[in-house]
Formats: C-alpha cells, sequence, structure tokens
C-alpha cells in the first residue's frame, strides 16, 4: 500500500470534517465501580468538539458498549448522547458494531434513527437468502443540499460466520490465513462498489473494528479472534480509501506508516495501566477528495487513575501527600512488593480526608505465589477468555492444545452475542 499524501495548505472552502472516535465502552463497571459520570462528562466535551469544530459526520468505531447486554443507564446515555448530536449542526452519524457489542442491541433502533441521519450497523448486513450484502455497507452522505459529502465503507466487527466456515481438519495456521484473507475480500468487495458507483470527488472512507498489524495491545483489550488471528497489514485495506477509521485498540496509534489509516483510541482509560496513555479522539479534514488535515484532540482526564507500587511505608508516605487534580474521586491501585499484616487499613487511613479511594490491593509476585486469604484477584476484571485460557493453563495444556481450545471457546461465545 502506499502512505497517503497529506498537504496542510488547502483552502477553507469546501471542506469536509469528520470527528472519529471508538471504544466507548458504555456500562463498563471499574471494578464494581460505575462510570457514568466519567461518560456523561466525556459526552458533555464530545458535544462542545462537535459544535464548535463544525463536524459534518460523526464516526464511532465500535464498542459503543462494554457488554452484549448493558445496563439501561448506559442505553440511556448512548441514545441521550445521539439526540443532542444534531443539535450541535453535526448532519450525519456512522455507529458500527464492535466484539463487545450485541448486534441485536445496536440494530434494534436502526430504522427510527435513519429519520436522525443516523446510520447504525451492528453486524454485516445479510440479504433475505443469508449472503452477505456489500452494498448494504456502502453509504453515500449528503448535506442539506443534497450535494454528496463523502461515501461511507461501514465496516462493523466482521465475525467468523462473516469471513470462512470452519473446515474440518484444518490447522491453526490454515484457519488464520482463512480469515485473513476473509477480511481482505472483504474489504477488496467494498472498494469494487465504491469505485463503480461513485466519482472520486468526494472522500472514501471507511470503518473497522479489528487488530490491525505493526500496532500495539493495551492490557485492557480482548485478543478478537484468538491467537491475534484477526490480523492484516495496512496494505490489506485498498488504496481507493482515503482514510481508514479503526476501533479495538485502546491506544490511539497509526497502522504501521500509514497516517492515513488510524486507531483513535478508547474515549476513557479502562484499566490502571491504560491510564499512563492520552486519550483522544481525531479530527480529520478532507478539502474534495483530498486528506488535509488530521488532528489529534485530546480527551480531558475526567477521574485520575493511579497505579502505585513499593513497600506498605513507601506507599502510605505517598498516599498521605497525595494532590487530586481532577474533578471525580481519584481511583487508586496499590501493588505491594511484600505482604503485609493489616495492609489494606494502614493504606486506607493514609487517605483520609482526601477524595481518593482505594480500589485495588494486589501484591507483586507471579499468581502461583499469591496468598489469596490476604489478597484476591476480582473474578469481575475477567474477560469469559481470559478465565477460559486461565483454567487451560490450571489443566496444564500445551500452548496449541490452549490455542484450539480457546478457538472452539471464541466461537460459542460468539454464537451467544
Amino acid at each position: 500500500m502506499t502512505q497517503k499524501a497529506i498537504s496542510f495548505t488547502a483552502e477553507k472552502t469546501g471542506i469536509m470534517k469528520l470527528l472519529h472516535t471508538s471504544d466507548w465502552h458504555l456500562g463498563q463497571r471499574f471494578i464494581n465501580r460505575e462510570r457514568t459520570e466519567e461518560h456523561e462528562r466525556a459526552f458533555n466535551w464530545l458535544l462542545q468538539v462537535l459544535r464548535e469544530q463544525a463536524v459534518d459526520v460523526l464516526v464511532i468505531a465500535g464498542d459503543v458498549f462494554d457488554t452484549g447486554t448493558p445496563p439501561n443507564y448506559a442505553l440511556r446515555q448512548y441514545y441521550g448522547f445521539l439526540t443532542q448530536v444534531r443539535e450541535t449542526g453535526c448532519q450525519h452519524v456512522l455507529v458500527v458494531g464492535g466484539n463487545h457489542d450485541s448486534p441485536a442491541t445496536l440494530n434494534a433502533p436502526q430504522e427510527l434513527l435513519k429519520t436522525l441521519d443516523i446510520q447504525v450497523l451492528g453486524c454485516a448486513p445479510r440479504s433475505p437468502d443469508g449472503e452477505l450484502d456489500y452494498a448494504a455497507e456502502v453509504l453515500p452522505v449528503c448535506d442539506a443540499s443534497g450535494a454528496l459529502l463523502a461515501v461511507l465503507a461501514a465496516v462493523p466487527f466482521l465475525r467468523d460466520r462473516d469471513l470462512k466456515y470452519a473446515q474440518a481438519g484444518e490447522t491453526a495456521a490454515e484457519r488464520e490465513a482463512a480469515i485473513k484473507q476473509g477480511i481482505a475480500q472483504h474489504y477488496a468487495q467494498l472498494a469494487g462498489i465504491v469505485q463503480e458507483k461513485y466519482e472520486h470527488c468526494v472522500p472514501f472512507i471507511a470503518t473497522g473494528h479489528l487488530f490491525a498489524a505493526g500496532t500495539t495491545l493495551s492490557d485492557s483489550e480482548k485478543i478478537i479472534h484468538v491467537g491475534n488471528l484477526g490480523q492484516i497489514s495496512a496494505a490489506q485495506f485498498p488504496d481507493i480509501f482515503d482514510y481508514v477509521a479503526l476501533g479495538h485498540l485502546h491506544q490511539a496509534q497509526n497502522v504501521g506508516a500509514c497516517a492515513h489509516i488510524r486507531y483513535s483510541g478508547s474515549l476513557l482509560p479502562l484499566s490502571f495501566k491504560e491510564s499512563q496513555q492520552p486519550k483522544q479522539v481525531l479530527l480529520v479534514e478532507f478539502a474534495g477528495a483530498q486528506l488535509t488535515r488530521i488532528e489529534p484532540l485530546p480527551v480531558p482526564a475526567f477521574r485520575t487513575l493511579l497505579h502505585l507500587s513499593g513497600t506498605l511505608d513507601a506507599l502510605c508516605e505517598q498516599l498521605a501527600t497525595l494532590e487530586v487534580e481532577t474533578c471525580l474521586n481519584t481511583w487508586i491501585e496499590v501493588e505491594l512488593e511484600h505482604p503485609y499484616p493489616e495492609a489494606q487499613a494502614q493504606l486506607q487511613a493514609a487517605l483520609q480526608e482526601k477524595s481518593a479511594e482505594l480500589l485495588k490491593v494486589v501484591l507483586k509476585r507471579t499468581e502461583s505465589q499469591l496468598n489469596f486469604n490476604e489478597l484476591s484477584e476480582h473474578l469481575e476484571e475477567l474477560t469469559p477468555q481470559e478465565l477460559f485460557l486461565r483454567r487451560c493453563t490450571v489443566a496444564q495444556k500445551t500452548p496449541e492444545e490452549q490455542q484450539a481450545l480457546s478457538s472452539c471457546f471464541a466461537e460459542l461465545l460468539e454464537t451467544m452475542t
């Protein structure tokens, strides 16, 4: 793939602006704490950005919700935000499903949302005969006068059943190759439809929710296809697309050296380790079909997530002198170098009268060495896939056996969403 040239000298007339965001994970419980306030503040900030930047198209590239069965408050936040987008002047919204999302939940109000110029594809659409309907993923968007603004190739998370059917006796390598080929062919099909139907005088924009090669995973992300089987390279996105808006990886980044193929990253940090990553959305501008600017817009930190490590005395001193800088309570994870009697009580005492909360205390030791009477891992912090893999490890399965079993387990999970 040839890297798109980006010019920063385009005239302001005829500019089309797109805002790229993903991985909201509405309804996420952070060690049994709701994140409603953080998401509400993030949405207010997003609405302000849409208004001040005069954005034409908002793209949400998957994982709107944290689970396939989001709580009612998360659904209210989602629909409340969408109804307010129209008031900002943004003309179009595209929502594609991610691996965390339930296609049925996202698609349920699909026809109603179309009346608000909000297009939703929870999963790859199919024709009445059950075949993939590629044309239904190609969405032209127009301005108020009816003039074409852009053409969107709206690709949601592609499940295994959208890409291939398992073959009896195939090896893990053969299955991996088939999935990669299926993803590449999906984008090639869409590129052919776009090229055939539209003149390239407006931007051609694709979405995706997948794991691309040459990128970095965060600790809170699921491997979408077991063993990174969904990993494809930048070269497998057709050159016809002027910008590719991706979701799934929580760290904002390019795919390889391609500046026009981007992950916006998650809206909020989804783990203590992710708190070290700056969060952002991407403002993308076009003059005609020419990509002229990509500007990261930093998302404000509404709550500090703090990971501290050391001895008990050192940690107590750090907590006692802690200064809280964000508007919401600071949440803290502490990693102790050695077990101490009543460590949690001493750490809590050091936080008295501070706008901070100690959520988790762990030992800096291997899992086999942990004293589970003193400190334990919360089951709710593990995904079903992670829990299954740990059970495989306990059962002393080889890496090859784990990969095969995990593949079957992943497909079982998919049939349940």
